[in-house]
């Protein structure tokens, strides 16, 4: 391997991790992860139902398999996996903060909840999570209402 071979290499390998840590930044930024995290943000993890591939959205940034969320008497708490977590520190929103609940379903028929989280942006989940948080929420309005 030759010396341009090398250099050429490590400039990809910069550029790449470069262009995915601000991926991952605008992600925070346009999500509204990044202003959650200035109220929200947590070190622990509390204990309860764990549920995966249930968030669709956040804000306005549609996502499958990236959020992790958990549901307990203190909060939802947010966190995402380990590849997208650049940016995008754990959160626990306590309940009182989540003032609107919308449910709908896709034009193919699977069924979604909207959370309004304290007024900053919209979290979209599965059924199988609104379940979970439903002790916790306020009553569910209908999207065709």
């Amino acid at each position: 391997m030759n010396q341009n071979t090398l250099l050429t290499g490590i400039v990809l390998a910069l550029s790449f991790v470069a262009v995915w840590l601000f991926v991952n930044y605008s992600f925070a930024a346009t999500s509204g992860w990044h202003l959650l995290a200035k109220r929200y943000r947590t070190t622990t993890s509390p204990h309860g139902p764990i549920l995966e591939w249930q968030v669709y959205r956040m804000g306005s940034l549609q996502e499958t398999g990236i959020t992790i969320l958990t549901t307990s008497p203190l909060g939802l708490h947010l966190s995402r996996v380990d590849l997208f977590r650049p940016f995008h520190p754990p959160l626990l929103i306590p309940w009182h903060t989540i003032s609107k609940v919308t449910a709908g379903r896709t034009w193919w028929g699977r069924q979604w909840a909207q959370l309004d989280l304290d007024g900053i942006t919209g979290l979209r989940v599965g059924i199988r999570a609104l379940r979970a948080m439903a002790p916790y929420l306020p009553p569910v309005a209908n999207a065709a209402a």
